[in-house]
């Protein structure tokens, strides 16, 4: 018997110790030396059980962009505001500094940047000690305005630096195309190893996922499915704890909701949820057990029930902005995002600089039985708009499914990004292929329609090229350049 509790004693000790990548989160804005309350940064700490506050002097301003990394003990390893990491020190990561630099980054780097979910750590499923910041910047897009244009990733590995960590690279481009402002998310493949991280194509109807294995980042994924998106700004995206079920929400699109199949990584199953007002941010949060939904605009919080046979029908206000100011007016404290945080809790950090969050205290339940409790969370600081890009890291592998890992080549390894452009993009009846420092005979160019489905391979010769695509249905491309080393993959908008 004695031996069963031991046996039984470990195995929670076991499951507690490896469920602590979340517990840490931080807020604020550091202000000016000496760095005295209410400025300076609030440390939240989840390990105990409950959420326990402590005040920092770190020198690092938050405002809406917010990442953060803990390992299975909970201890701190980095973090992001968008514009720098820093380490476990509070100090600037080893070659951390000067991330997606730009005009943005020097206007607003010192601020931190304002892109909700705008970056997002994942650890690399092939190395416990190296994990990949996918992360974005705004660029003055002529016509279109100030857009995400790229998205970015660099790589941390912690065996350096004498194990507080080091940016081994920094700055590749991803994908140059332009993309909602913000919404990053991720959620665990099917198989439980490998990650899907989510993201949607500017001004259109497309979704665009990659895949993380221990290979590689390998994508991009497209799928044509829901409403079209615009910025995306104020508003954002989540997966269900399950992983079952998927949302994208902001005050252009509504609300739409899918389920989510984490084998081959598609969306379905689409339904428009709607509420009465009109949405100032519409940002989403599920429950713990994945089956209530959550949607707040400034002023008013509802829930969704996910398992009822309509949804739309049960939707319920659960909550309405009482007037709360901090200190006084015009800093009112409105609901802005929101985050299902390690206590099995919702908090939502606020639209103004204020020293409190709004917390659901029993998410789970349905009705007014959730408790919304407003500015009930007090911080050591101010803070405003910002909470950290969580996601679930403990999720399974799908007992119910055969899904496995999908692929192992990895289509973006490819140095510099930049060497290959498309032009003009979007294009109408022309579009012109150019790679620079052309060191080969011969380049290969595949493309590809939004469904995977081959086009047309086009084979170049000179540094130069260029397509007549009248003949093309008018849509999303995939384009890759491969030079029989690496390769590039860019997507072509055709209007």
């Amino acid at each position: 018997m004695k031996k069963l509790l031991l046996g039984i004693f470990i195995l929670i000790s076991t499951i507690c110790y490896s469920q602590n990548e979340g517990n840490i989160w931080l807020t604020g804005y550091h202000g000016n030396p000496p760095w005295q309350r209410p400025y300076g940064m609030s440390v939240i700490d989840f390990s105990s059980g409950i959420a326990d506050t402590s005040y920092s002097t770190a020198k690092m301003n938050f405002n809406m962009t917010c990442a953060i990394v803990s390992d299975s003990s909970g201890r701190l390893l980095f973090y992001t505001n968008g514009d720098f990491i820093a380490d476990a020190t509070h100090d600037t990561m080893m070659n951390g500094g000067e991330l997606t630099p730009g005009v943005y980054a020097t206007t607003r780097g010192s601020y931190g940047f304002s892109i909700p979910q705008g970056d997002i750590f994942i650890k690399d499923p092939g190395n416990p000690n190296e994990y990949y910041l996918f992360h974005e910047t705004i660029t003055n897009v002529p016509i279109v305005g100030q857009q995400v244009k790229e998205l970015f990733y660099s790589k941390i590995n912690m065996q350096l630096n004498g194990g507080v960590g080091a940016v081994t690279s920094k700055n590749n481009i991803l994908i140059d195309t332009l993309l909602l402002n913000g919404a990053l998310t991720a959620v665990k493949h099917g198989n439980g190893r490998d990650w899907w991280l989510q993201s949607h194509c500017y001004g259109t109807t497309v979704y665009l996922r990659y895949l993380i294995t221990p290979y590689g980042i390998n994508g991009p994924y497209l799928q044509d499915i829901g409403s079209v998106v615009g910025h995306g700004s104020s508003g954002g995206a989540a997966f269900s704890p399950d992983g079952r079920f998927y949302i994208q929400s902001n005050n252009e699109m509504g609300i739409d909701l899918f389920s989510f199949d984490r084998c081959s990584g598609n969306l379905d199953k689409f339904l428009h949820l709607t509420i009465p007002d009109t949405p100032l941010v519409l940002a989403p949060a599920f429950s713990p057990n994945s089956k209530v939904l959550y949607i707040n605009t400034e002023n008013k919080i509802y829930q969704f029930n996910l398992i009822a046979s309509n949804i739309d029908s049960t939707r319920t206000l659960v909550a309405t902005y009482d007037g709360f100011c901090d200190p006084s007016p015009p800093f009112y404290c409105q609901f802005y995002f929101p985050m299902l945080a390690p206590d099995n809790k919702i908090y939502y950090t606020v639209t103004n600089s204020c020293s409190y969050y709004h917390v659901i205290e029993f998410p789970d339940n349905i009705g007014l039985a959730c408790n919304v409790l407003q500015h009930s969370f007090t911080l050591p600081t101010y803070s405003g708009f910002t909470i950290p890009n969580e996601y679930n890291y403990h999720l399974e592998s799908d007992s119910n499914s055969i899904c496995d890992t999908i692929t192992s080549v990895n289509f973006n390894n490819y140095k510099n990004e930049s060497s290959f452009q498309i032009f003009p993009n979007p294009a109408t009846n022309t579009v012109e292929f150019l790679i620079d420092h052309f060191t080969r005979n011969e380049i290969e160019l595949n493309i590809y329609n939004i469904d995977g489905r081959f086009v047309k391979k086009i084979k170049m010769t000179s540094s130069y090229t260029s397509l007549n695509t009248d003949s093309f249905e008018r849509g999303i491309y995939m384009v890759r350049m491969n030079d029989g080393l690496s390769a590039i993959t860019k997507l072509l908008v055709l209007q």
